[in-house]
């Protein structure tokens, strides 16, 4: 063992270190995502940019007093100097309907329709904005329309879960191959989904697909033949904004225990331990992955009786059966009307 470890230390130090600095940059900023906590620096954030890299963390308020559900996009931007995040608000096209459901697929945003108020019927159609462009398009029906449509995607297709009505159990869930723009049947759950709402976690894991319900429990979906298991909620319900997958770790936010992950070994949740966020009630919370830290934001009331947006960059240490968090940045980033309150929160994935 000696010798090994001796002969290891003696080891000439890798060419990759004596290439200039240009280029080692530009090659750690195609690093896969899955890895990229491992090369983060602000430096990298601005190679990535200039390579058309797009990592755009884009948060949606929507204003809950208003019949028409108005809505205002903003996109979380870090100044590489200082390293400090903001919220800094986008123009985006009007949507013909209000959507329930949005999700991501490289630089094109899909909205799916399903919305309580009776007064909008329920379709089959979805929209799809290029980000890039900022031009909208109509996409291809889905077979059945849904009430609380959950969409997530698994292997480069989409799934949408859920029904409106007693006649849909046969096409509980339906899959979109982005090849041949067609939605066909997906193997069918062999539990009910209910009508309620949901939302899929992002990103899936393996072939498959966890689906968030708000009356307290997960569905995790297996797409190769429809076989489904529920993993309980640790206190309260789960909101499709409050729950996201990081490194194949489930995560979560509840106010009683603060940020939890479930350990799928033991079929139990824990608490991440180290982490201390806010000194104040902590009300609607969303988080997503952002190169490879978990970025969590809350709603807290401010002055005025508006609202504070908060956010944390933490990162994520797994040791044995503990995860700790760490703090690495948090700060107030927007206000925003005490009638609005955090509808989307999507994370482009190149």
């Amino acid at each position: 063992m000696t010798t090994t470890a001796a002969s290891n230390t003696n080891e000439p130090p890798s060419l990759f270190y004596s290439l200039p600095n240009d280029l080692v940059l530009n090659v750690l900023a195609r690093v896969p995502r899955r890895l990229r906590s491992l090369v983060n620096s602000s430096e990298l954030r601005k190679t990535r940019s200039l390579l058309g890299k797009d990592d755009s963390f884009y948060v949606c308020f929507g204003d809950i007093d208003s019949p028409f559900r108005t809505y205002q996009w903003f996109i979380l931007n870090q100044n590489t100097t200082t390293d400090q995040y903001r919220l800094v608000s986008i123009p985006f096209p009007s949507l013909p309907y209000p959507c329930f459901s949005t999700f991501m697929v490289g630089s094109e945003i899909y909205f799916v329709r399903g919305y309580y108020n009776p007064n909008f019927s329920f379709h089959k159609s979805k929209w799809i904005l290029d980000s890039r462009s900022g031009k909208m398009r109509q996409g291809p029906c889905t077979l059945v329309a849904r009430r609380f449509a959950a969409v997530g995607l698994l292997d480069k297709n989409i799934y949408s879960f859920g029904k409106y009505k007693k006649e849909d159990e046969e096409i509980q869930v339906e899959v979109f191959d982005q090849k041949t723009q067609t939605w066909v049947v997906a193997p069918n759950p062999d539990v009910e989904v209910p009508t309620i709402r949901m939302s899929v976690v992002r990103p899936s894991l393996g072939r498959e697909i966890y689906a968030t319900y708000n009356n307290g429990y997960i569905i995790v979906y297996d797409s190769r033949g429809g076989k489904c298991e529920t993993i309980d909620s640790p206190a309260g319900a789960f909101y499709g904004e409050n729950v996201c997958m990081i490194e194949n770790v489930l995560y979560t936010y509840k106010s009683r225990f603060g940020l939890m992950w479930f350990d799928s070994k033991y079929k139990e949740w824990r608490v991440v331990n180290g982490l201390k966020l806010s000194d104040g009630y902590v009300s609607k919370v969303a988080m997503a992955e952002y190169y490879g830290m978990l970025a969590l934001l809350w709603e807290r009331w401010g002055e005025k009786m508006n609202k504070e947006i908060w956010c944390s960059m933490i990162s994520l240490d797994k040791s044995g059966v503990e995860i700790t968090g760490k703090v690495e940045w948090i700060d107030h980033v927007l206000s925003i009307p005490s009638s609005n309150t955090i509808m989307h929160c999507l994370r482009r994935m190149d």
